[in-house]
């Protein structure tokens, strides 16, 4: 009689455990999707890059946001691509960080 409590208990436990694992995996398949729907790609005209050092300074200030996913500078072309969740940051943050750098973010 005690062994099968005592299975009994272990069945619930194992049962309960694995309801919890699948009701947290349905919250992160739902929080991806809401966050790629917020993931937004701009490109910005930038002036004062003269080399990969300009990049890699602008790359580093901008993926230390919050919110952007990545980023590239390219001072050949005086363009910075950036990929970032719009509900996180914005363009004007984006410029204004690029501007404190001592670059130039102008319009096209």
């Amino acid at each position: 009689m005690k062994k099968n409590i005592l299975l009994l208990l272990v069945s619930m436990a194992l049962i309960s455990c694995n309801q919890t694992k699948t009701s947290n995996s349905d919250q992160n398949e739902q929080v991806v999707t809401t966050t790629l729907e917020n993931i937004k790609t701009i490109e910005l005209n930038v002036t004062g890059m003269t080399c990969t050092g300009c990049e890699s300074t602008i790359e580093s200030a901008l993926t230390d946001l919050e919110g952007v996913v990545s980023a590239e500078a390219i001072h050949t072309k005086s363009i910075t691509t950036v990929s970032f969740d719009s509900t996180k940051v914005n363009t004007d943050l984006l410029s204004q960080t690029i501007n404190n750098l001592g670059y130039q973010v102008v319009e096209k």
